[in-house]
């Protein structure tokens, strides 16, 4: 979307904060629409960092690695 990195995220849930970074990008979100390569440009690794925490019980579960 070509936001800056310190772009600040507001809303209720992550429907409603999705809603307002399409629209600071001038772009309209819409729920259940194809989403246009969102998806592979995501940083999962940084996502998965920030809340490795809560994650690692589902590690433990499937036995996989935990993140450190």
């Amino acid at each position: 979307m070509r936001l800056g990195k310190n772009t600040k995220v507001s809303g209720k849930n992550g429907y409603d904060k999705l809603q307002r970074l399409y629209k600071q990008a001038n772009k309209v979100y819409y729920k259940g629409i194809q989403s246009n390569g969102m998806i592979e440009r995501l940083n999962i690794e940084k996502i998965a960092n920030a809340v490795k925490e809560q994650l690692n019980p589902l590690y433990k579960a499937l036995g996989v690695e935990k993140i450190k």
